[in-house]
C-alpha cells in the first residue's frame, strides 16, 4: 500500500504568504511612526532644554549676561538673546522697606529668545526678576 504524502495547496502558500507580508507591513508602520515620533520628541526636548539654560544663564547673570563661554552653553547650532521688558505680572502695589539695608530694585521681565539655526526656528520666555538699581541692564 503506497502512502500519500500531505503536501500545501497553492491557495494555502498564498494565503500564508498574505498573512505574512501583512503582518511584516504592520511592522515596519508601526516601527516608522515610533521613530518619527522619537526623533519630534528628542528635537523638544532639545529646544526646551536650550531655553532653559539660556534663561538659567541670564536670570544668574543678568540681563547683559556678557560674553558666555562652551561650559555654560555648550551648543553651537543656537544663539542666545536677552531684553529687558515689562514684567508679565506686576504686582498692584510695592512694599519697599527703607528700613533694610537692601538695594534699591525694580521688578522686570528678561525676554530670553533661543534662535535654531537647523531649524530656522526661535523658541522664547519672559520670566520676571528683581534687578537691583546698578546692576548691568
Amino acid at each position: 500500500m503506497k502512502t500519500m504524502q500531505k503536501t500545501f495547496t497553492l491557495i494555502e502558500v498564498i494565503i500564508a504568504m498574505g498573512i505574512l507580508a501583512g503582518s511584516i507591513g504592520l511592522a515596519l508602520t508601526i516601527s516608522t511612526t515610533t521613530t518619527t515620533q522619537m526623533n519630534y520628541a528628542s528635537r523638544q526636548w532639545y529646544r526646551v532644554h536650550c531655553l532653559t539654560q539660556a534663561a538659567e544663564y541670564y536670570l544668574t547673570c543678568g540681563p547683559a549676561g556678557g560674553a558666555f563661554d562652551n561650559e555654560v552653553f555648550p551648543y553651537n547650532d543656537c544663539r542666545m538673546d536677552c531684553q529687558l521688558v515689562e514684567p508679565i505680572n506686576p504686582p498692584e502695589t510695592q512694599y519697599i522697606d527703607e528700613s533694610a539695608d537692601v538695594p534699591a530694585r525694580t521688578l522686570m521681565g528678561l525676554q530670553i529668545e533661543v534662535y535654531f539655526s537647523k531649524e530656522n526656528r526661535t523658541e522664547g520666555i519672559t520670566v520676571d526678576k528683581l534687578i537691583y538699581t546698578g546692576q548691568d541692564e
